[in-house]
């Protein structure tokens, strides 16, 4: 028997859990339309995982997994963008799951 990780996100508290996820990042100094697009992406990428199946994933929890994975270096706008489109379910769930365990 598995678990479902939407339910583990949900009894940590969504809103502490995505708190906690968002430390500071290379991607904090990106001008405010540039950040508005980038989270457009992020709710159209989630759109997209809900049709693949995957329930209650939000732009917020992408944007985090982004921000999580850029936390070193401030990549091009243009790979900022191709990270969002190529994103694989497998690693984002992977990601928030590690975080999960994590506290963070």
């Amino acid at each position: 028997m598995g678990f479902d990780l939407n339910d583990v996100i949900q009894q940590l508290g969504r809103e502490e859990a995505l708190k906690r996820m968002e430390d500071h990042s290379s991607l904090d100094g990106l001008e405010e339309s540039v950040v508005k697009e980038l989270l457009h992406l992020c709710e159209m990428k989630s759109e997209e995982l809900t049709l693949m199946g995957y329930e209650k994933v939000e732009k917020e929890e992408i944007w985090a997994y982004l921000k999580g994975k850029n936390k070193k270096e401030s990549p091009p706008l243009h790979r900022l963008v191709n990270q969002i489109l190529s994103l694989k379910p497998n690693d984002l769930m992977n990601w928030l799951t590690i975080n999960a365990y994590k506290g963070k």
